[in-house]
């Protein structure tokens, strides 16, 4: 939604994609840089204080966890100007072809053995996602009747993944777990987005 709007008001105002981008890439990372700096003070002195190092390598983890979604973000970000473009011209279209080209990943993935294929889904997912967004801005999913539509649909889709299909049922990588939904991406997480965002439209 905020890509969208952003995005249009650059076009109008005649400014730069790389002015545009460099914007957009300061308001994600600047607020993520005192969290950093704050964190390493905290491991280190974590570390004069005698905790074991296992203990801070553990805290550090979980703490800066939020982290790795920022990249996948930034490169969201960086495809704006084609992801509008594609929303503007094929409208949901360009949702089902990244929604159809997860599934097709995930195929792959599970029944050819093509593990080193399923990264792929860190665009398809995510920019699949992304869609909506645009599609809220124009008004496609307002109201509590549309949003609790897509929240049928979704729960009904990751349900059916969960219990008949190969999907773990944790949404978050679990330690011994043999399939990840998250690393990478399944279709899952995709159908659990649609989710989420069925719920919060429908607020």
């Amino acid at each position: 939604y905020s890509n969208g709007i952003s995005w249009q008001s650059n076009r109008r105002k005649g400014k730069s994609y790389s002015a545009w981008l460099q914007v957009r890439i300061q308001r994600l990372v600047g607020p993520v840089l005192p969290l950093i700096v704050m964190w390493i003070v905290l491991g280190a002195g974590e570390q004069w204080l005698g905790l074991r190092p296992e203990m801070v390598k553990v805290a550090s983890q979980m703490a800066l966890i939020p982290i790795w979604f920022l990249a996948v973000y930034v490169f969201v970000v960086v495809l704006v100007p084609l992801t509008y473009a594609a929303w503007k011209r094929f409208g949901f279209l360009s949702f089902a072809v990244l929604v159809i080209a997860a599934i097709a990943n995930d195929v792959l993935f599970f029944a050819a053995d093509l593990r080193s294929l399923g990264w792929l889904n860190y665009a398809f997912v995510w920019l699949a996602v992304h869609q909506l967004g645009y599609a809220w801005r124009d008004g496609y999913l307002a109201g509590v009747r549309q949003g609790l539509s897509w929240v049928l649909a979704g729960a009904l889709v990751l349900v059916g993944l969960i219990t008949i299909g190969p999907y773990p049922v944790s949404m978050v990588s679990v330690p011994g777990q043999e399939i990840s939904n998250t690393l990478p991406p399944k279709i899952s997480m995709l159908a659990l987005g649609i989710v989420q965002c069925g719920l919060l439209l429908s607020i």
